[in-house]
C-alpha cells in the first residue's frame, strides 16, 4: 500500500519532465535522463510507479542504475523494467561501500531503503548521494517517521522484549538532521495515512506486524536480514505482554486495527559548492 501512496501523492511526472527539459537546454549534447535507485529491492516501487505515474511521451529513454546488496533483488528489478527505463550499471553493494560516479545523475531515489543504514554513517552516505547528482539533479529519500507504525512498533518491541538492546530503525527525522548538518538543501513532503485490518483477521494482523514492521518488506532478501528475531514474532506472544497488548489496543477502534503511517518524501539538491560553481 505504501508504494502506491508515494506514487500517487507526489508530482513525479512533472519532476521527470522538468529534468528532461533541463537536459534539452543543456549546452552539452542532449542525452537520456540518468537515474540511480539506491536500495532498489525487488522492484515493488518500480511496479507502483509504472501503475500510477504517466511520464510525458517526450521522455523517450531513462538510464536506470540499480544499487542493492542483494544480487537476486537486482535481477528481479531487471525483470520488471519497462519503457522508458533501461537498466545499465549495477552496484551490488551497500550504499556505504558503493563507489558512485560523481556528477552523474539527474535523479536519485531511495524508497524505504535507509532503515538499516546506521545513523553514524548518514552524513557520509548523504554527501556521497548528493555528490553523485549533476548540477541540476535532484534526489529523493522516502522513509517513515518515528511516529509511524513501521518505526514505532520496533521501538516498542526492542524495549519490551529485548530490554532496549539493538539499534532502532533509522527514521526520516534522522535523514533530515543529517542533511541539515551537511548543509544540503532539502524539502520535506509529508504523506500520512492509516492501514486498516479487521480485528478478527488474526493471520493478517500477525503477517502485517511480522513482515511490515520488523524486518519489513522494504528490507529485501532473507540472506541480508539483520533482524532475525522477527521470524519468531507471533501475535499471541505479543498480546501476552501487558505493555505490548496496551500499545496494540491503542490502535484499535470500531472492530479494526488502524496502523498509523507517516512517511516523509525528502527531496534534496546537489552539494552546495557544485551548484555555486555551476552558477
Amino acid at each position: 500500500m505504501d508504494y502506491w501512496q508515494l506514487a500517487r501523492q507526489f508530482d513525479w511526472s512533472g519532476t521527470f519532465f522538468k529534468q528532461h527539459q533541463q537536459k534539452l537546454n543543456s549546452p552539452t549534447q542532449p542525452s537520456p535522463l540518468r537515474l540511480l535507485d539506491v536500495a532498489c529491492g525487488t522492484g515493488r516501487w518500480l511496479q507502483a510507479f509504472d501503475r500510477y505515474v504517466q511520464l510525458d511521451e517526450a521522455i523517450e529513454s531513462i538510464i536506470y542504475d540499480a544499487l542493492d546488496p542483494s544480487e537476486s533483488a537486482i535481477t528481479q528489478v531487471q525483470q520488471k523494467m519497462y519503457h522508458p527505463f533501461r537498466q545499465e550499471k549495477q552496484y551490488n553493494s551497500t550504499i556505504q561501500e558503493a563507489e558512485l560516479d560523481p556528477n552523474a545523475y539527474d535523479l536519485l531515489w531511495s524508497m524505504h531503503g535507509f532503515y538499516m543504514v546506521p545513523r553514524q554513517d548518514l552524513e557520509s552516505v548523504l554527501q556521497k548521494c548528493a555528490g553523485s547528482l549533476n548540477e541540476t539533479g535532484v534526489g529523493f529519500i522516502a522513509l517513515a517517521t518515528q511516529r509511524s507504525f513501521y518505526v514505532n512498533f520496533y521501538e516498542q518491541y526492542r524495549h519490551i522484549f529485548a530490554e532496549g538492546r539493538g539499534d532502532r530503525f533509522t527514521s526520516a527525522e534522522d535523514i533530515v538532521a543529517a542533511l541539515s548538518s551537511c548543509r544540503i538543501e532539502h524539502q520535506v513532503y509529508r504523506i500520512v495515512y492509516e492501514e486498516q485490518i479487521q480485528a478478527d483477521d488474526l493471520a493478517a494482523i500477525e503477517h502485517y506486524i511480522k513482515h511490515e514492521a520488523t524486518i519489513n518488506s522494504f528490507n529485501k532478501d532473507k540472506e541480508h536480514t539483520q533482524l532475525d528475531t522477527s521470524r519468531n514474532i507471533f501475535l499471541e506472544m505479543l498480546l501476552a505482554r501487558p505493555r505490548m497488548a496496551k500499545y496494540l489496543k491503542s490502535l484499535y477502534r470500531d472492530s479494526s486495527y488502524y496502523f498509523p503511517q507517516e512517511v516523509w518524501l525528502i527531496a534534496f539538491k546537489p552539494l552546495r559548492e557544485k551548484r555555486e560553481s555551476h552558477g
